[in-house]
């Protein structure tokens, strides 16, 4: 059970960086064209 909850906090954490480099990029972008 330890295991499976072990798993899916990595999955939750590795979707939350993807979603964090995806804002970093976006506000990047932003900077970038103003």
């Amino acid at each position: 059970m330890e295991h499976v909850l072990e798993s899916k906090g990595v999955a939750a954490g590795n979707i939350t960086r993807e979603l964090l480099r995806e804002e970093i990029h976006n506000l990047l972008a932003e900077v970038g064209l103003q």
